[in-house]
């Protein structure tokens, strides 16, 4: 079965196992072809490559056809996990369709180089990896500026081509701790915040330095989205804590059952909560 019948067919909740590996090595196909648009049947989606810091990176765009897009006016920077791929995100594990909200699917990269490798399971986590890149969490680190520069570069350039006016950020897992720095270092970008599964994470090095806010900024609301069977459920409710003692409108939830993974009917509460800002 080709790529495009594959996707259009996928109808599994739980992606990057060994079952997901044949598909997974066609997504990765369209990376390293560097395909710049695919059609499906309910969605295009089409890459742009820009300049951080010398370097070049990319993001994906996922343009719904149920909906008139060009009317669409509030936008979610979505930030995958530690060792995924965005092509793999955008078409397998989410959906994040909505006639309210575009989704940009945003791609990490291991200081500052992308190192994309041939999807194979990874051998202590036993999901499919495409390789170790991630979302810089560590502040003190030479990539953590950079990531932060290509975030403002991936908005402006999308404000640049479509009618974004509105933009929230949803992080999974590593995203989503990444996500937790970006009232201090992205104050104002955002409407609001979803660390789905994300927390504090495990870094020891990892830092929240509520000590740099200035007065002047507003204070992002955030949503902390975790799982009973969640190993990140504890930073989730430590960071919500330290949230709601810093003044922030933060706001937990605990889903019964849910492992450390993204689940699409878990998005209809995710929406919910953004159209609320």
């Amino acid at each position: 079965m080709n790529l495009i019948s594959s996707i259009n067919n996928y109808e599994s909740e739980d992606y990057r196992t060994e079952k997901q590996l044949e598909l997974s090595q066609q997504i990765y196909e369209l990376e390293i072809n560097n395909i710049d648009m695919i059609e499906f049947d309910n969605f295009i989606i089409k890459k742009y490559n820009i300049l951080v810091d010398n370097n070049i990176r990319s993001y994906l765009i996922k343009i719904p056809k149920k909906y008139d897009y060009t009317k669409i006016t509030k936008c979610i920077l979505f930030f995958h996990g530690s060792r995924d791929l965005h092509w793999d995100v955008a078409l397998i594990s989410t959906n994040m369709l909505h006639e309210q909200f575009i989704t940009v699917y945003l791609q990490g990269n291991n200081q500052g180089k992308f190192e994309l490798e041939m999807p194979h399971l990874h051998y202590l986590y036993k999901y499919v990896s495409y390789g170790e890149n991630f979302f810089e969490i560590r502040d003190f680190a030479d990539n953590f500026q950079n990531d932060l520069n290509y975030v403002k570069i991936v908005k402006n350039d999308l404000i640049e081509k479509y009618n974004f006016i509105d933009f929230y950020a949803i992080g999974h897992s590593n995203g989503g701790v990444f996500i937790t720095l970006f009232p201090i270092y992205l104050p104002n970008e955002f409407k609001a915040l979803v660390s789905h599964q994300g927390g504090f994470g495990w870094d020891e090095w990892f830092n929240i330095p509520f000590n740099k806010i200035n007065n002047e900024d507003n204070k992002t609301p955030i949503y902390f989205y975790t799982g009973t069977e969640d190993v990140h459920k504890i930073p989730c409710i430590q960071a919500h804590q330290l949230f709601i003692n810093e003044g922030f409108d933060s706001t937990i939830y605990i889903e019964d059952g849910l492992k450390h993974t993204w689940k699409k009917y878990c998005e209809k509460n995710i929406f919910d909560y953004l159209l609320k800002y």
